[in-house]
């Protein structure tokens, strides 16, 4: 055999076993998610979220971004903010954990939002594998979606056409100080 030979089969074997060692569909998002957590939690999409509202499927919205983020870009309807990140340097909010075991069973569903799916993400793999929650979603993409701030972020929870409540008014009905 050649060495353009051996080179190109060594290709396709290499192709074909990385195929065969991807976790289930099911359990992926095809998101640009942390490559370190795909397998390790579920995620639920815009049409998992409204088939689970048509059949009254309880579930319970938590909203990890930070109380500013949502306050000014919106929450989804009935959302409980749970910050997983303090402060303004994102430093990780130690009490994170502590603040879903105490007010959350550890079998009830959640459905974890931040911005972008990262940190929820990150939160839902703490709860399932630090704390046992084993009915813990991600809703990929996250809130945001589509642009913010120059930043594609896929399909989010506004860009999917979901509920969304303004508690500071719509952002274009919002006094601009700047103007």
């Amino acid at each position: 055999m050649n060495f353009s030979a051996a080179v190109a089969t060594f290709f396709l074997i290499t192709i074909a076993c990385t195929g065969c060692a991807l976790p289930s569909a099911s359990k992926q998002a095809d998101d640009g998610m942390p490559g370190s957590y795909l397998g390790l939690v579920n995620y639920a999409d815009a049409d998992t979220v409204r088939a689970w509202q048509e059949q009254s499927t309880e579930f319970v919205i938590i909203d990890v971004r930070t109380v500013d983020e949502f306050r000014e870009d919106g929450h989804a309807p009935g959302a409980v903010i749970r910050s997983y990140y303090r402060g303004e340097k994102r430093a990780e909010n130690i009490n994170f954990l502590r603040a879903i075991t105490s007010r959350f069973d550890a079998g009830q569903r959640l459905l974890l939002l931040c911005a972008s799916g990262t940190r929820a993400t990150q939160a839902a793999w703490e709860l399932g594998e630090k704390q046992g929650f084993s009915d813990v979603y991600v809703f990929p993409g996250g809130y945001e979606g589509a642009d913010k701030k120059g930043y594609m972020r896929g399909d989010g929870w506004k860009a999917a056409g979901l509920p969304v409540i303004f508690p500071l008014g719509e952002p274009d009905e919002r006094e601009n100080p700047n103007q």
